[in-house]
C-alpha cells in the first residue's frame, strides 16, 4: 500500500477502505509518508468528498492514533461540550461551573484562538495566575473536588488530527464536511465523556455559514457518536451577531461574571447556556425533560451558587479574580474608541466576521500561532439585529491596545461598516437557539 495509490483511487471516485484509512493515519503519525503527497490527497478529498463509512473510519483511526482518557473513579456523571466557534462565544466559562453546581463533572480540553474566533484557553489565562498546564493528576483532582476543570489539549490526544489539520490549514483544505466531522468528533471521543453536546453555530461569524450546512454536520456528528456508543446531541445556535456584548478575552470573563451574578441584559448568552445545560442534564438522566432541567439551572443561576462555584474553580486552577478590573471601562493600556450610528433606523444586519477580525486587530487575537495577544483588548457590541437606534447612538466601543493605536481610524471605519441600518420599518429580532437535535 502506498499514498500514490490512495490518491489515484480517490481521483477515480473509489472510497477508501477501512484498511486503507488505518494505514494512511498510522503512516502519517509515523512520518513515513511525505507531506506533499498527504496534502495532495486532502485536496482530492475536498473535491470528491468523504462517504459516511470513510468519515467513520477516519474518526476511529484518529482516536486510535494516541491516548484516550478515562474518567473511572469520578463520582459525578461526566459530560463534555464543544462549540464550532463564534464571535463572543464565552459559553464554556459559564457552563462549566453551572453544570458542576448541578452535580455533573465537566472535564474540558480546550484550545487557543486563531483567526476571528477566540480561544477558551486565552480567555481563562487572562485571569491573573490561572493555569491550564495541568498534569492529569491535578486535572482529575480538581474535577473530582470542584466538578469542572479546563486544560490545554495534550499532544498525546489524537496526534493524527494535529498533523492533518495543520496541512489542511496550510493548503486551504478546511471545509470538507467529513474532514471537519472526523476532526471534531475524534477529539471529543478520545476525551472520554459518555455524554457530549455540540454547540453548532451558523451565520456570518461562524464556520458554518448557513443552517443547512450546520445541520449536515450535526447529522454526521450524531451518527459517529452512535457508532461509538456515546450520547451526542446538537444545539444549533445563531452567529449572525456576537454572543453577548463582549468580544475579547478579559472582557468576556467580566461578562461571564456579570451573567452569573444575575444580569438581565445578556438574554442571548443566557438562552444558549440554558439550552446546552438542560440537554446535558437530560442526556445524563438527571432530569425527566428539558423544561425541568432548564428550571433547575435557572434556579441555580439566580441563587448565586454558580458564581460561588465559578470562584472555587478559578481558585483551584490558580486564578486570582480579585485582580481583575471592575469593568471594561477601566482597563489599563487601552485606547477606548466609541463607534456611533450615522443615522437613525433599525439594525438590519451585523457582519459578525468583520467584528471578529476587528477585535483580533485591536490585540485580542493572533495573526499567527506565535503572536502574543493583549488580554484587555477587544470590543463591546451594544446593539443587536432588530433594535431601533438613533443617530449618534453608541453601537460599539473598541478597546485598542496602545501599541496598535495608529490603526484606530481604520478599525473605527471597519466597525462602522459592519452595521447595516434600515430606515424602511422595523426588523425582526433573531432567535439565538435555532434548534435542538437529540440522539
Amino acid at each position: 500500500m502506498n499514498l500514490l495509490s490512495l490518491i489515484q483511487s480517490k481521483k477515480a471516485g473509489v472510497p477508501l477502505s477501512t484498511a486503507q484509512m488505518d494505514w494512511l493515519i498510522s503512516s502519517s503519525v509515523a512520518g513515513t509518508v511525505p507531506d506533499y503527497q498527504l496534502a495532495t490527497l486532502l485536496t482530492v478529498i475536498c473535491y470528491e468528498g468523504l462517504e459516511a463509512a470513510e468519515t467513520l473510519a477516519m474518526t476511529r483511526a484518529f482516536v486510535d492514533s494516541g491516548d484516550t482518557l478515562s474518567w473511572e473513579g469520578i463520582s459525578r456523571p461526566v459530560v463534555d461540550k464543544h462549540s464550532t466557534g463564534g464571535v463572543g462565544d464565552k459559553v464554556t466559562l459559564a457552563l462549566a461551573p453551572l453544570l458542576a453546581a448541578a452535580g455533573l463533572a465537566m472535564p474540558k480540553m480546550s484550545g487557543r484562538g486563531l483567526g476571528h474566533t477566540g480561544g477558551t484557553i486565552d480567555k481563562l489565562e487572562s485571569i491573573p495566575g490561572f493555569r491550564t498546564d495541568l498534569s492529569m493528576q491535578e486535572f482529575r483532582s480538581i474535577l473530582q473536588d470542584v466538578g469542572c476543570a479546563v486544560a490545554g489539549q495534550t499532544a498525546h490526544l489524537v496526534p493524527a488530527d494535529k498533523i492533518f489539520y495543520a496541512l489542511r490549514d496550510a493548503t486551504d483544505n478546511i471545509r470538507e464536511l467529513g474532514l471537519v466531522t472526523a476532526s471534531v468528533m475524534s477529539k471529543k471521543l478520545a476525551a472520554g465523556a459518555p455524554c457530549i453536546v455540540l454547540d453548532v453555530k451558523c451565520g456570518s461569524g461562524a464556520f458554518f455559514r448557513d443552517e443547512a450546512e450546520a445541520r449536515a454536520f450535526a447529522s454526521q456528528a450524531m451518527a459517529i457518536g452512535r457508532a461509538f456508543g456515546r450520547q451526542v446531541a446538537c444545539v444549533l445556535t445563531d452567529m449572525d451577531q456576537p454572543l453577548g456584548q463582549a468580544v475579547g478575552n478579559r472582557i468576556e470573563v467580566l461578562e461571564v461574571l456579570d451573567l452569573i451574578s444575575g444580569s438581565g441584559k445578556l438574554a442571548d448568552l443566557r438562552e444558549v447556556l440554558l439550552a446546552l445545560g438542560s440537554v446535558e442534564l437530560l442526556l445524563c438522566g438527571m432530569c425527566p425533560d428539558m423544561e425541568s432541567g432548564r428550571v433547575q439551572l435557572q434556579e441555580l443561576l439566580d441563587s448565586g451558587v454558580v458564581k460561588q462555584k465559578f470562584r472555587e474553580w478559578i481558585r483551584a486552577q490558580g486564578g486570582r479574580l480579585s485582580e481583575l478590573p471592575a469593568s471594561p471601562e477601566v482597563l489599563p493600556n487601552m485606547r477606548s474608541v466609541a463607534v456611533q450610528a450615522g443615522s437613525p433606523g433599525w439594525v438590519s444586519g451585523i457582519d459578525c466576521l468583520q467584528l471578529g477580525n476587528v477585535a483580533r486587530r485591536c490585540g485580542a487575537g493572533r495573526m499567527s500561532r506565535e503572536e502574543v495577544i493583549e488580554p484587555d483588548a477587544g470590543l463591546m457590541c451594544y446593539v443587536a439585529i432588530g433594535e431601533r437606534i438613533e443617530q449618534g447612538e453608541e453601537l460599539a466601543r473598541l478597546l485598542i491596545h496602545e501599541s496598535r493605536a495608529a490603526e484606530a481610524d481604520e478599525l473605527l471605519a471597519m466597525t462602522q461598516a459592519a452595521f447595516q441600518v434600515s430606515t424602511d420599518g422595523s426588523v425582526p429580532r433573531r432567535k439565538t437557539v435555532l434548534d435542538i437535535l437529540l440522539p
